[in-house]
């Protein structure tokens, strides 16, 4: 073979080896920017889903509060009354 010859298809495959990579590399890096895509776009589900049942329970929870804090005034108002009618039985006597 001659050296000339053996130069060129040096450099040939070179040249074939370094198209082939750039182009499997960028095929490579659609590929995975799609999959980051798609992973972020389901986390982004499962995240707003676990945040609506977070809303729930907080709106569920503020709803419990509210029916202590009525149930609170509620016995402050008649230990009041109590208090008032006892005071008012131990003036009469």
């Amino acid at each position: 073979m001659d050296e000339n010859l053996a130069r060129v298809i040096l450099v040939g495959v070179i040249g074939i080896t370094v198209t082939v990579s750039v182009v499997v590399m960028s095929i490579a890096g659609v590929l995975t920017a799609r999959r980051r895509r798609d992973v972020v776009s389901e986390n982004a589900d499962r995240i707003e889903e676990r945040l609506i049942r977070m809303e729930q329970a907080i709106d569920a929870i503020a709803t419990e509060v509210e029916r202590v804090a009525e149930g609170q005034r509620f016995t402050t108002r008649l230990l009041a009354e109590r208090q008032a009618e006892r005071q008012t039985s131990v003036e009469r006597t």
